[in-house]
């Protein structure tokens, strides 16, 4: 077994010298036979990119496949050092704007950084109309160290520490919650399982990437994604890889494969509604997304953030299960992309390095 490089729960807080760093919900909650995506990240830029400032931003998103609605709105902020608790002998948060606004996030441990509190609230952009969550999350079991031990190495050699040199991520796979979402003047009572995604430290230059997360009814849950300048067609496989989280383990495995199906234009972008990915000895998945539009769009970098579904074979049994599509395909138009979405994932090189 790998050594883990993330140790717990210190790792949970805020890295003061990590360049970049960011909490990320997404997942599917369910009403009865309702169905809803949604995302909250809030994520802190400590280090300036040449004429771009540090700085903060949050994304917060509901996509409502049976009304075919999209809720979506992207936030900057100033930066703030205290924008997330760096102390572990404290309870851990990270916020970003003003609760007596529309328009803010709040992330909270409870009785411990496996608990906790998710809220935010955002003005829909265009529509005006207001969304607001209220989260209570439970960790069940433990996380998934992304790559197998949580590090990939060398992500920028001209870093002077660890912090400044590698990137560092795990998930946390399971979390149990209950709480509302209030839609306009409509407030609905949810459950559902649910993902995070904790990763800070260095990261590589902004490129494209994709990524498939999946929750299996069988308890195993996993991680593909592929970086790099690759070209996306329907039906033709593009190389992946992935972490895999069973019995309690992490495992990189490589290569595994993605393939698109069902193109959807947008802004002169293609993406992909379907996936299919396959990992050699272990199975094949079809990840299939909820509902067409779940783009964040912006003149700088669009990114596909969007629920899924997921079908398939695993060890020769049959799954279903909850999944996740992400897609940052158009090119980056100026310094402040390098800023959007949760890219900037470190290469296969490095994931290889970290295995």
């Amino acid at each position: 077994m790998a050594d883990i490089a993330i140790s717990l729960p210190a790792d949970a807080y805020l890295h003061v010298g990590a360049p970049r760093e960011w909490w990320w919900h997404i997942g599917t909650l369910r009403a009865g036979e309702r169905i809803f995506g949604f995302e909250i990240n809030a994520a802190g830029f400590a280090v300036p990119e040449g004429p771009v400032a540090a700085a903060c931003f949050s994304q917060v998103m509901l996509s409502d496949p049976a009304n075919e609605k999209h809720y979506k709105k992207t936030a900057p902020y100033d930066f703030d050092p205290a924008w997330a608790e760096s102390d572990p002998s404290r309870p851990w948060h990270a916020k970003m704007g003003d609760p007596a606004s529309n328009d803010w996030v709040s992330m909270r441990s409870l009785e411990d950084i496996w608990t906790l509190d998710v809220q935010a609230s955002f003005t829909d952009d265009p529509t005006g109309t207001v969304v607001v969550f209220n989260l209570r999350m439970m960790q069940d079991g433990p996380p998934l160290y992304v790559w197998g031990t949580g590090e990939a190495k060398n992500v920028d050699p001209s870093g002077k520490t660890p912090l400044e040199r590698n990137n560092y991520y795990y998930s946390f796979t399971n979390l149990q919650v209950e709480g509302t979402v209030q839609i306009g003047d409509e407030t609905i009572a949810v459950t559902g399982v649910t993902w995070m995604d904790h990763q800070y430290g260095a990261f590589g230059a902004g490129t494209r990437w994709i990524l498939q997360d999946a929750q299996l009814s069988n308890g195993v849950c996993l991680s593909n994604s592929g970086v790099g300048d690759f070209t996306l067609a329907p039906g033709v496989p593009t190389p992946t890889y992935a972490t895999i989280l069973e019995d309690g383990i992490s495992t990189l495995v490589w290569p595994t494969s993605a393939t698109p199906t069902e193109p959807w234009p947008s802004g002169g972008t293609t993406y992909y509604l379907n996936w299919t990915v396959d990992i050699p000895n272990r199975g094949s998945l079809q990840v299939n997304a909820l509902m067409a539009d779940q783009l964040f769009p912006g003149s700088d970098r669009p990114v596909y953030e969007g629920a899924a579904s997921v079908t398939g074979t695993f060890d020769g049994d049959h799954v279903t299960g909850t999944a996740w599509i992400e897609q940052a395909l158009a090119p980056l138009s100026g310094p402040a992309g390098r800023r959007r979405g949760r890219g900037h994932r470190a290469t296969l090189g490095s994931a290889q390095s970290a295995s």
